[in-house]
């Protein structure tokens, strides 16, 4: 037997799960927003930096304390809506104090107006009008200050995120993945974005026909104006889903370029001598971890076990005779456990987890 995942070059090995905040630390935290509300979070210097400026201990100590109080969940992902909400706003408006100042006066005026009716489809709206009456311009002031030249996110093993671009346009990043782009894009025609793993892009419609969106992978470059796709950059190819619109591929070598319309799926892959595969897929099996699921349709155990291993961090160990063997399932992407129970179940065999070979 040998173990599989660990020999795709996409996973570069077990991480250790960042340790908890303290029970002090969570319960001084609890008390600070008891009875708040969101306003509680949203005037947080603390609760503001992890938001828009993570870092890996801020993402522990957040981390705990939604652990440790899991009633906060609804609010807390309320308040980071908002905040992302209104940085996106931000981005997208370069006004001075005083044109700020003047806008809140009118969100003032509005909030007090009688009758105001909120609707469901307007709630985000609604948060950020009444977050900017309740700050003024203190927070406009504090998000320009603080406001990186370049923005980046990541997934760790088992993780998803939803990421929000300056045009508003929406990545859904898959677990193990990475994700920069320029945090302004006022202004900027080519507007660039580095993915490493996996992301499903819902890209607005740009401003005018000479604005691009490009995302680079290592190997190959997806040219947008507006739509939707997945994309997977793994060390081996780069694997590109198209659901609407239409996008451009180019690669760093030159070749002519590749049109893809919505159901194309195109493989490349570098060191091929024809680099380009072109196919069509379904939906179902391109993007469904979106949803939570990864959905396999006869694809051979081999590959379903180097998926999750990329997904996971680690290897499974099974024996040879079944790597060919047709899987058709669908497994969790943010629980090992229950898919690898889900895994034996379906194949009738038990499946090992193996440690990873050194790098």
């Amino acid at each position: 037997m040998m173990p599989h995942g660990a020999a795709n070059k996409h996973v570069p090995g077990i991480i250790s799960s960042p340790a908890k905040a303290s029970t002090e630390n969570n319960l001084s935290m609890s008390d600070a927003f008891r009875d708040t509300g969101i306003e509680g979070y949203l005037s947080d210097p603390d609760f503001r930096a992890w938001v828009l400026e993570p870092t890996p201990a801020m993402e522990a100590q957040w981390k705990a304390y939604q652990a440790a109080h899991p009633e906060t969940a609804g609010i807390v992902a309320e308040a980071r809506q908002v905040l992302l909400e209104v940085r996106s706003h931000y981005n997208k408006v370069g006004l001075n104090e005083a044109e700020i100042e003047a806008r809140l006066a009118q969100v003032r005026a509005a909030a007090m107006a009688p009758r105001l009716q909120w609707r469901p489809r307007v709630w985000a709206t609604a948060a950020v009008l009444l977050l900017l009456a309740l700050s003024a311009a203190g927070l406009w002031r504090w998000l320009g200050a603080q406001r990186p030249a370049e923005l980046s996110f990541a997934t760790g093993y088992g993780e998803t995120r939803e990421v929000s671009l300056p045009d508003g346009s929406k990545v859904q990043l898959n677990a193990n993945s990475r994700l920069r782009f320029a945090a302004d894009w006022e202004g900027v025609q080519d507007r660039a974005i580095w993915l490493e793993g996996e992301g499903y892009f819902q890209i607005e419609k740009q401003p005018g026909p000479d604005t691009r969106v490009r995302v680079h992978t290592p190997s190959l470059t997806v040219e947008v104006v507006g739509t939707a796709f997945n994309v997977r950059a793994q060390v081996e190819h780069t694997r590109v889903f198209l659901t609407e619109g239409k996008v451009t591929l180019r690669d760093e070598a030159g070749t002519p370029a590749v049109e893809m319309a919505p159901g194309d799926l195109v493989v490349y892959e570098e060191t091929h001598p024809e680099p380009w595969h072109r196919g069509r897929a379904s939906p179902e099996e391109e993007t469904s971890w979106t949803q939570g699921i990864i959905f396999f349709r006869e694809r051979p155990l081999a590959e379903v076990l180097d998926r999750l291993g990329a997904l996971y961090g680690v290897a499974f160990e099974v024996p040879d005779s079944l790597l060919s063997r047709p899987v058709t399932t669908g497994l969790p992407i943010e629980d090992l456990s229950l898919a690898q129970t889900a895994l034996e179940k379906a194949l009738g065999v038990r499946i090992l987890l193996a440690p990873l070979p050194e790098p």
